[in-house]
């Protein structure tokens, strides 16, 4: 029984999430053609809700917080300074970071094909024509080869590689701070302005669907279900930074990336742990945390890796 298209477009769409449809698509005629175009526009469509979905999160939390929540929980004039100065400088980090690694390019560029493989860890990518060298990978959502590919993320609308990890990195990292400082702001706002959260009588109005039931007949206005629903964003945003920022800091360790762990390759060699952080951020890896710095480069090229601490096992 042939599959329906449903399931069709499903399977390619999986397959372009995990990275494996790469040369598969190469020469695809009729049908096949048309599901990759429908393909193509839900990986679009993704990466606007992605960017639209960071741009509103970032946006509408700062200027909650710091113009109205910080006033209402914090008393003193002292306090209320203080706590604005430190979100306002997360914030400017958060948002300076992911406007980095979303508009740094990272993909490997090659103007004329080359006649032959340089060294055997080459690769061979049918779908730009060229030839990709270690640790890049194609990937078909952004349809270019990328610099040590570590994944493709929505919010970014592109590809965390070579040239904009370190930003990936440091976006995570503020990511946490600033989810954790709002959900401390908004969950005291919630827990003298609507029910005390750690009280017998008070802690299930913010299990779902309690808040939609208090709305519904009138004991929640529309503002109070409003900061409901940006407390449980808040609370998905800082579960999601903790886990990428924990992952990325394995990788980085470990001289790893994402997509070489997906795959089972095994990990490039590229010296101590500390010549591996180097590696992501440059020399003064402190500084990129302090202040983001466009002009501090990578150690190496993205292109030319020196030794190799065992084959990939899938080439």
């Amino acid at each position: 029984m042939p599959a329906s298209p449903f399931n069709v477009l499903a399977d390619l769409f999986s397959k372009v999430m995990t990275g494996s449809l790469t040369d598969d698509m190469v020469g695809i005629t009729g049908a096949d053609r048309k599901v990759k175009d429908s393909t193509d526009i839900v990986v679009k469509i993704s990466h606007v809700i992605g960017v639209c979905f960071m741009l509103y999160t970032i946006t509408s939390v700062t200027i909650l917080v710091e113009f109205y929540l910080i006033p209402e929980v914090f008393k003193q004039p002292t306090t209320i300074m203080t706590m604005k100065i430190v979100c306002g400088i997360v914030a400017f980090h958060l948002t300076s970071n992911w406007l980095l690694c979303m508009f740094t390019r990272t993909d490997y560029r090659q103007v004329n094909r080359l006649t032959k493989l340089p060294s055997k860890q080459w690769k061979d990518c049918k779908s730009c024509d060229n030839y990709q060298p270690p640790r890049a990978y194609h990937c078909p959502m952004c349809n270019k080869c990328i610099l040590k590919r570590d994944h493709h993320c929505f919010f970014i609308a592109g590809c965390v590689g070579f040239n904009n990890q370190k930003y990936f990195v440091v976006m995570t990292y503020y990511g946490v701070i600033s989810a954790a400082l709002g959900l401390v702001i908004i969950g005291s706002y919630l827990n003298t302005q609507y029910h005390a959260m750690f009280s017998r009588a008070g802690w299930y109005h913010y299990i779902l669907p309690v808040p939609l039931y208090d709305w519904y007949y009138g004991t929640c206005n529309h503002w109070m279900l409003y900061m409901i629903f940006t407390f449980y964003l808040t609370t998905v945003c800082l579960v999601a930074s903790v886990w990428f920022l924990l992952i990325q800091t394995m990788c980085v360790i470990y001289g790893q990336t994402m997509y070489e762990f997906q795959k089972d390759i095994e990990k490039y060699h590229v010296g101590t742990a500390g010549q591996r952080i180097d590696s992501v951020f440059g020399d003064g890896c402190i500084m990129t945390f302090l202040f983001p710095s466009p002009w501090k480069q990578n150690i190496g090229d993205g292109i030319n890796w020196k030794t190799l601490r065992s084959m990939p096992k899938h080439v």
